[in-house]
C-alpha cells in the first residue's frame, strides 16, 4: 500500500488521463470500476495508474501478476505468527476496505494475463458483483459499501512472450480500454526532459535515438527490444548526473547491453550511434 499526496507526474500524449479521470468521476459508487490500459512497455501505464490515485489523493495498491499468483495471494490466507493463528489480509480485501474507509480506493494490477486463467476469476465476482468470497475463510464475504468506489486499472504490455490471453469473463469486465503508444519525438523530449531534469538539448538527442532504435524494432525488426520512454528517461537521469568522461561507459552498459543480446543487434546499434554522431553530441552537450 502506498498512502500518495503527491502532485500527478504523469505527462499525457493526447487527453487519455484527463477522459479516465472523467470516467472514474462518471462511475457509481457501491460498485468496482474496471480501465485497461494496453501498450508497449516502457509508455507509463503503470505510472498512469498511480497518478490517478494521486489525483484523488487517494491510497492505492499494486499488484503484479505472475502464473504463481493464486487465490490465497489476492485474498489472503491464514498463517501462524509468534504461535498464535491469524488471517493475512490479502490486496483485494485491504483495497475493498480502503475504498469503504475513505470513499474511493485504486487497485493497480499489472499484468493481469500473466495470472493463470483460472485464477483470474477470482476478479469476477468483485468486478461483477463487487464483492469477494473468501475461500481461506469459511467464504466469508467481503463488499464494497453503497457509498464507496473501487477501482481497479489493469496494465498490459503487448507482444511480450509466455504470458496467457486475459480470460474472456475477465477482460468484459474492464469497462474502459485505452491503448499506450510511443510518443512522437517532439512530446518523448517534453517528457524526458521534465522527468528526468536535464536539458532540454540532451532530451531531443536520447528523443531521436529512441526513434530510430524504435524503428529498428519495430518495422525492419533488425532488433528484438525497442528503445522505452522509462529507458530514455532513465539514461537521461543517469548521464546528467554523470562526469561526460563517463559517457563511452553508460552508452555501452545502459544502451547498447540494455537492448542488445546478439552481436549482430549491437553492431546494429553502433551503426546507428555512430550516424547520430551520438557520443559526441552527448560530450559537447555535458560540457
Amino acid at each position: 500500500m502506498k498512502n500518495v499526496k503527491n502532485q500527478v507526474r504523469y505527462i499525457q500524449q493526447y487527453n487519455e488521463f484527463n477522459h479516465l479521470v472523467k470516467c472514474i468521476e462518471s462511475a457509481p459508487t457501491g460498485e468496482t470500476f474496471g480501465i485497461l490500459l494496453i501498450g508497449p512497455p516502457g509508455t507509463g501505464k503503470t505510472l498512469c495508474a498511480m497518478d490517478l490515485a494521486r489525483h484523488y489523493n487517494s491510497n492505492y495498491i499494486v499488484v503484479d501478476g505472475s502464473p504463481q499468483t493464486d487465490r490465497r495471494d489476492l485474498e489472503g490466507c491464514w498463517e501462524i505468527v509468534k504461535g498464535n493463528t491469524v488471517f493475512n489480509k490479502g490486496p483485494l480485501y485491504q483495497v475493498i476496505e480502503q475504498a469503504n474507509n475513505e470513499g474511493i480506493a485504486f487497485l493497480v494490477f499489472n499484468e493481469p494475463n500473466a495470472v493463470n486463467p483460472s485464477e483470474q476469476i477470482s476478479f469476477n465476482a468483485l468486478m461483477t458483483e463487487n464483492h469477494i468470497n473468501l475461500l481461506s475463510n469459511a467464504g466469508k464475504r467481503i463488499e464494497i459499501e453503497p457509498h464507496a468506489k473501487l477501482i481497479v486499472i489493469g496494465t498490459i504490455n503487448l507482444n511480450v512472450l509466455g504470458i496467457n490471453d486475459l480470460q474472456e469473463a475477465f477482460d468484459d469486465r474492464f469497462l474502459v480500454n485505452w491503448e499506450f503508444e510511443y510518443p512522437a519525438k517532439k512530446k518523448e523530449a517534453e517528457i524526458i526532459k521534465k522527468m528526468a531534469g536535464c536539458s532540454k538539448s540532451l532530451a531531443e538527442l536520447i528523443s531521436e535515438l529512441a526513434y530510430q532504435l524504435r524503428e529498428a524494432a519495430m518495422k525492419d525488426f533488425s532488433l528484438k527490444k525497442p528503445f522505452s520512454t522509462r529507458h530514455g528517461v532513465n539514461f537521461a537521469k543517469m548521464i546528467w548526473a554523470m562526469k561526460r568522461k563517463y559517457i563511452r561507459e553508460n552508452i555501452r552498459t545502459m544502451i547498447v547491453s540494455k537492448i542488445a543480446k546478439e552481436k549482430r543487434e549491437k553492431e546494429f546499434i553502433s551503426q546507428i550511434l555512430d550516424g547520430l554522431d551520438f557520443k559526441k553530441r552527448l560530450w559537447d552537450i555535458l560540457k
